[in-house]
């Protein structure tokens, strides 16, 4: 399940990356009354699919769940498991159906968050969904959790990363000896091998690691420019912006925080405002991504926008007449005559 936003972006990368299943992304925009985050998230999401498309094939879908009428329409990722449950259900052609959602640390750690954990409500509620759908389907499709795979897939790991060790000489006169030596030089072969992959393995992480630094430095360089531009566009003071910006960033807010103000066309204003209001900073920067993200939109961005230099519509000012006019020159008859 795709929002667009920064948990399930990683999620959708990881899978891209680490696996070789077959994926769907579904995304699911969320009309309520009390947030409009949903265009946002519809942006972000079309913008990310196609550059998450680069790392290889993958299917996308969406679908519009309109409950701008309804007051109280409970918690986002309940709706997720059961419009994804019914798309797993629907995926008739697959073996196996593993349902996907993110959610970043600092989320999972909200109060609220953790009372859900104690009383079973996802799992209550995973388990009423997969009640609701008949047998045969029923067995196709299982929940993705940790505890289930996670010492299986350590063990695996161990035994792949372990080092190998070189036994010493053995004994010429053990009656092994021949069995030994043989072992020992598998290990010494094993051990040559294993070190050759890690200087591959680390060379190509380098590789890799320098390839993203240059491809994030670019994109910020990118991202840089656009909030330069909409600087200008504003009406406002490179050097002024700039460093409202220092003094925001100095206020230890999250490079999340910082993303969504580089990208934003009010950003330099919104920066401005925050300029002086360091505890406000403070209380956004703790909250969730999609919290921020309204509370931009709906408090801080109004606000914002009257900073915006006003263009004065007012008509030039008349001419200013100084009384000035031609020096007067003598009348020709009056060239050399002399006046008693």
């Amino acid at each position: 399940m795709f929002s667009g936003c920064v948990d399930s972006t990683y999620l959708l990368w990881k899978l891209l990356t680490d696996t070789d299943h077959h994926i769907r992304a579904h995304h699911i925009s969320m009309r309520t009354a009390a947030e409009n985050r949903w265009q946002m998230e519809g942006i972000s999401t079309n913008n990310l699919w196609h550059k998450l498309l680069e790392i290889r094939p993958f299917d996308v879908s969406s679908s519009v769940l309109d409950l701008d009428t309804l007051p109280y329409t409970g918690w986002d990722s309940d709706a997720q498991l059961y419009i994804g449950a019914r798309i797993a259900a629907a995926m008739t052609d697959m073996d196996k159906v593993t349902l996907t959602l993110g959610i970043t640390a600092n989320d999972a750690k909200r109060t609220v968050i953790m009372d859900r954990a104690k009383r079973n409500v996802l799992q209550n509620l995973w388990i009423a969904l997969r009640e609701s759908i008949d047998d045969e389907q029923r067995g196709r499709i299982k929940q993705k959790g940790r505890a289930d795979t996670a010492e299986k897939e350590l063990e695996e790991l161990k035994g792949k990363n372990a080092e190998v060790v070189v036994p010493p000489v053995p004994d010429r006169y053990s009656d092994n000896y021949e069995a030994d030596i043989k072992n020992r030089d598998d290990a010494i072969t094993a051990k040559a091998e294993q070190d050759a992959a890690k200087e591959t393995a680390a060379a190509q992480r380098k590789e890799k690691d320098e390839a993203r630094q240059a491809e994030d430095s670019a994109a910020l360089n990118k991202r840089v420019a656009t909030f330069d531009s909409n600087v200008a566009s504003h009406g406002l003071k490179t050097e002024e912006v700039k460093t409202a910006a220092e003094t925001v960033i100095g206020f230890g807010i999250s490079n999340t925080f910082q993303d969504v103000l580089l990208d934003d066309k009010d950003g330099p204003l919104m920066v401005k405002y925050l300029e002086d209001k360091p505890l406000e900073a403070e209380q956004i920067n703790a909250m969730s991504t999609m919290e921020l993200v309204n509370h931009l939109n709906t408090e801080v961005r109004p606000k914002a926008l009257l900073l915006k230099p006003q263009t004065s519509t007012a008509p030039d000012p008349p001419v200013t007449l100084d009384g000035g006019g031609a020096p007067e020159t003598p009348e020709p008859w009056e060239k050399g005559a002399v006046y008693d």
